[in-house]
């Protein structure tokens, strides 16, 4: 292994590396970043529910979709979804069994197999949260029989 190091204005000059960077497992394999789990602030649990997703695209035409949750937090929720989201996209969620869950932005979207996984992070505070987004929750909680 050699690494690269800047000599003078000329270019680069090559020096054989004299240490290796053990890095830890909580880290993920790419960018030395810690791994989703464990930059989360809440734990996603598995919620089983439809969802309709709404937003407006790059020409401001209103786009509609449905939705599978996968998990859901007090700040977050992962979607599947046939179609891709753009990342940092505004979206609404709305849930025939719970209503309303309010908005999120679209942290990641990443294709698996022939649909999507969607991952979206609530722009509100649970307690400012509408009563969907907290009946999911409340029933999350009873099923789990902890706290989020």
């Amino acid at each position: 292994m050699r690494c690269l190091l800047p000599w003078g204005r000329t270019g680069l000059r090559a020096y054989p590396a004299l240490f290796f960077l053990e890095i830890p497992a909580r880290f993920g394999p790419h960018n030395g970043m810690p791994s989703e789990s464990h930059m989360r602030r809440h734990a996603r649990l598995p919620f089983d529910a439809q969802m309709q997703v709404s937003w407006k695209d790059a020409r401001g035409q209103v786009q509609n979709l449905r939705a599978k949750c996968l998990d859901l937090s007090a700040e977050g929720v992962r979607l599947e979804t046939d179609t891709p989201i753009p990342a940092r996209t505004s979206v609404t969620l709305q849930s025939p069994r719970y209503g309303g869950l309010g908005t999120a932005s679209v942290r990641h979207c990443v294709r698996r197999a022939l649909k999507y996984s969607v991952g979206l992070e609530f722009t509100s505070l649970l307690a400012l949260a509408g009563s969907g987004r907290k009946r999911c929750l409340d029933e999350i909680q009873s099923a789990a029989g902890s706290p989020l």
